[in-house]
C-alpha cells in the first residue's frame, strides 16, 4: 500500500512538471497581452520578469536534492524556509511589475498561484522520501521535467510536456511577431 501512495505523489509531481514552465511562458504572453503591449516591453525590457518564477523550485533543488539537506528536520526547515524567502521576493518583484508598474492583475495572481504551488511541492519533496527518490533517480537536467519509471509511461509525460511546452512557444511567438496584436 505504501508504493499506492508514492505513485500518486509521483503522478501529481508529473503532472505539476507538465504545466510548470509552459505556464511561465503564457505567463509572459498573458501579460503582454494584459498590458496591451505598453511601452515597458520595447527594446525586450522587463520580458524576464515573469521567468522568475521559475527560481521558486532552485532552493529545493539546490539545498534538498542536490546537496541532500534533508536528514535532520532543521535542514527540512531550512530549505522550505528558504524556499519561502525567494517566493516572497518574487512576490514583491511581481507586485512591482504586475500591479505597480504595469497593472496586470491577472498576471499577477496568475504568478502567485506559480510560487504557492512551487512552495507547496518544496514541502511535498521535503516531507515525501518516494518522490525524492524518483526524482534523484534520473539526471539532474531531467528533474524539471516529468518523469517515469515505466518506459511507455516516461514517453507519454514527455509528449505532453512537449505538446504544452511547443504551444506556448507557439502563442509567444504569435505575441512577438505581432501576429496576435
Amino acid at each position: 500500500m505504501r508504493k499506492r501512495d508514492g505513485s500518486l505523489a509521483i503522478f501529481l509531481y508529473n503532472l505539476y512538471m507538465v504545466i510548470f514552465i509552459p505556464s511561465v511562458i503564457f505567463l509572459w504572453c498573458f501579460w503582454y497581452l494584459e498590458t496591451n503591449g505598453l511601452e515597458s516591453f520595447t527594446g525586450h525590457r522587463g520580458r524576464g520578469i515573469p521567468t522568475t518564477a521559475l527560481l521558486i523550485l532552485f532552493p529545493e533543488i539546490l539545498l534538498g536534492l542536490e546537496w541532500d539537506k534533508n536528514s535532520t528536520s532543521g535542514e527540512r526547515i531550512f530549505t522550505i524556509l528558504c524556499s519561502l524567502i525567494t517566493g516572497f521576493a518574487i512576490n514583491r518583484s511581481f507586485h512591482w511589475k504586475f500591479m505597480v508598474k504595469t497593472y496586470a492583475p491577472i498576471t499577477y495572481r496568475a504568478g502567485n498561484i506559480l510560487l504557492i504551488l512551487g512552495i507547496i511541492w518544496t514541502i511535498v519533496i521535503e516531507f515525501n522520501q518516494t518522490l525524492r527518490d524518483h526524482i534523484l533517480s534520473f539526471p539532474q537536467k531531467q528533474w524539471v521535467i516529468p518523469n517515469s519509471d515505466d518506459t511507455t509511461h516516461n514517453v507519454y509525460w514527455h509528449i505532453l510536456w512537449h505538446l504544452f511546452l511547443w504551444s506556448s512557444v507557439a502563442f509567444w511567438l504569435l505575441i512577438d511577431f505581432n501576429i496576435i496584436p
